[in-house]
């Protein structure tokens, strides 16, 4: 017997089972409690925009690029030849020291960079997207972006693979609160407010090779790295790359084409072993990095990063338009020399028949030797501009580091700041220091300030003293050398740096003796070690240069000479008066130099001199002339009386014009 189930039944039951399904709590494929829905709205709403230098060869993409062109190795030897994306899931052991190998490339050459531009086409930009919650004071959701580059070659190191991210934190009601970004082995952070961004979209500027992520598109210089960061370079938008949810580590939680997740080995050629302490080794995977607190503890990660404040992005700002800011300063002083020299030759009709001072050696005596020394002075001061100014020098015995003999490993000149010996073979000095500012140039651009300053001068004693200000430039490098080796203890101090009881004491003696000196210690796998340190041939050049230029400036100035005669300075009549060394009085009138009115005493104002009203002064009058007095005017009429009748039509005669004494009107 067949049992029909009516269609209203089955209509009621259908209508049941949706209804229930509607009010059951939608469940995350990635297991973490939080709604895939949710996590994907929150990923597309902070999506970043992602700035590249013009000189990036690179740009995030899959890391299945790395997966299929790369062998899968221990520090033992080789364990797969063609790894998957799924079979990597499969080595969760970290210390077995599993690594993929590109063969496309190494570290030492630029293999994979040619092998990614030809294929890049064929591998879309992408990104990979997080949401888990945190707490900080209070639940909040954290939206991680995690970018893989197939090659770093940056500033202080290379290596295969790349892993960077950046982070915003946004409270339950999705508003953000901050921005944390990754740099090298740390980062740092800054509040929503001081983030660029379009809308709710953060601009991320990533420096050129080593992908390092900064807020601000001036930042990099002021730092360790002395990354490059531009924010003139390839853009990707949100809509330019493809955003990929990624879930969460284990078996079950996240899609098969995302099995490298669980992969616990390093992204790139793994080395020998001082590879990991130079930065050559690849990286370790997202869920590993830091000790997995970047994945399982992101606030706790961005809590010990620095928090970046205006005044840090308005530090960063002077040091990368430095040099801007100094050359329109100095623009603006040749500006004004200009116009002073185009003055003084419209005053004189001349700058001189030499034009620079240089050139008014004439014989032996002191002017002349003045100016010979101040030549020798200048010479020495550009080389001394262009050699190195501080070395150091490092001597390893024995061990994996041992070096054949004392290798330098710091430079200090005016061209490149700073620059570090990584030890590695083929890399040499790499600039290190946060301020790249090229002190040379800056002292050559001086250099001609001087040069034009000096022309038309005619007197000794200016030169003089424009000699020795050139000569206290020179010791400006040193000064600061010398000053921050000096401090460098304090500093170390100050900062907690937890360094080595060797490392510490290496530190202290070179603080103790900045000028030079050499210290030998023990240092675990290094072995014996000896460090030597002191000035350069550069720094000797320009202490040289000042005494030089000191002796030649004294040397002009008591000469106190002229190289040439028949005008005046005005730019040193204009010192002399500020000095009080000008003449008492008033300067005399224009071409009146020869005969200078005599200055009156002060005090006499009963009888000041008498103005000169522009009129010729009239002979003296002969010996027999008598001076004729005027005639005295007429008597006054008689009063009339009262009765008498009055002439309504008589006038008093005019007064006698001023000057016509001789014929004066009639009564």
């Amino acid at each position: 017997m067949t049992t029909r189930i009516s269609p209203c039944l089955m209509m009621i039951a259908a209508l049941m089972l949706l209804f229930s399904m509607c009010f059951q709590p939608v469940a995350a494929d990635d297991n973490d409690g939080i709604d895939d829905a949710l996590e994907l709205q929150l990923a597309q709403k902070f999506a970043p925009y992602l700035n590249f230098h013009p000189d990036e060869a690179f740009y995030p993409i899959s890391p299945e690029y790395a997966v299929s062109r790369s062998n899968l190795n221990t520090t033992d030897g080789l364990v797969a030849s063609n790894p998957t994306i799924e079979s990597l899931a499969s080595y969760t052991n970290l210390s077995a020291n599993y690594f993929l190998d590109n063969l496309q490339g190494t570290v030492e050459d630029e293999g994979i960079i040619t092998d990614f531009l030809a294929v890049r086409d064929t591998y879309p930009p992408t990104v990979h997207a997080r949401v888990t919650e945190g707490f900080d004071g209070k639940t909040v959701y954290v939206i991680q972006y995690w970018f893989f580059y197939p090659f770093n070659k940056g500033p202080m190191n290379t290596h295969e693979g790349d892993w960077e991210m950046v982070m915003v934190v946004a409270d339950t009601s999705q508003e953000p609160l901050f921005a944390a970004y990754s740099q090298h082995l740390a980062g740092e952070k800054a509040d929503w407010l001081l983030v660029d961004k379009t809308g709710d979209h953060p601009y991320v500027y990533v420096a050129e090779g080593s992908h390092a992520n900064y807020f601000k598109s001036y930042e990099g210089g002021l730092g360790l790295a002395n990354d490059r960061v531009s924010g003139s370079g390839k853009i990707l938008g949100p809509d330019d790359y493809e955003l990929v949810m990624l879930g969460e580590t284990g078996s079950g939680n996240h899609p098969i084409d995302q099995s490298w997740l669980d992969f616990a080995g390093c992204w790139g050629e793994y080395g020998d072993v001082d590879a990991g302490v130079r930065g050559m080794r690849g990286p370790i995977g997202p869920a590993y990095m830091d000790d997995a607190e970047r994945w399982d503890d992101p606030m706790g990660w961005s809590g010990g990063l620095q928090h970046a404040s205006q005044n840090w992005f308005t530090a960063n700002w002077l040091v990368s338009n430095f040099l801007l800011i100094v050359f329109g300063i100095m623009f603006l002083i040749l500006l004004a020399q200009i116009i002073g020299k185009f003055r003084l030759r419209k005053k004189n009709g001349t700058l001189g028949p030499r034009l620079f001072p240089f050139l008014y050696v004439d014989g032996v005596n002191l002017k002349s030797i003045g100016l010979i020394i101040g030549i020798v002075a200048l010479v020495f001061g550009i080389v001394g501009f262009l050699l190195p100014w501080y070395t150091m020098y490092i001597n390893v015995a024995t061990g994996p580091f041992a070096t054949s003999g004392a290798i330098k490993i710091l430079k200090v000149d005016g061209l490149h700041g700073v620059a570090f010996n990584r030890l590695d073979s083929g890399n040499g000095l790499v600039q290190v220091f946060g301020l790249p500012i090229p002190f040379t140039w800056m002292l050559m651009a001086s250099l001609g300030l001087f040069f034009f300053g000096i022309v038309g001068l005619h007197r000794s004693r200016k030169m003089g003293r424009k000699l020795i200000s050139r000569g206290m430039k020179c010791l400006v490098p040193i000064i600061v050398i010398v000053a921050f080796f000096s401090m460098l203890a304090s500093i170390v101090s100050s900062y907690g740096f937890d360094t080595p009881s060797e490392v510490e004491k290496m530190i202290i003696m070179l603080s103790d003796h900045p000028f030079g000196g050499e210290v030998s210690e023990n240092f675990g796998e290094y072995g014996l070690t000896t460090l030597s340190w002191g000035l350069a041939p550069g720094a000797y050049f320009l202490i040289l240069s000042f005494v030089l230029f000191l002796v030649a400036g004294l040397m002009e100035i008591v000469a106190n000479t002229e190289y040439y005669e028949g005008v005046e300075d005005e730019e040193e009549e204009f010192e002399d008066e500020m000095d009080g060394t000008g003449e008492e009085g008033e300067p005399p009138e224009d071409g009146d130099e020869d005969n200078p009115p005599e200055p009156y005493e002060q005090g006499d104002l009963d009888s000041p001199p008498e103005p000169n009203t522009g009129e010729e002064e009239l002979p003296p009058p002969p010996a027999d002339y008598e001076e004729e007095l005027p005639p005295p005017p007429p008597p006054a009429p008689e009063p009339v009386s009262e009765d008498e009748p009055v002439d309504e039509d008589y006038l008093p005669p005019p007064p006698p014009e001023e000057g016509d004494w001789e014929n004066p009107p009639a009564p």
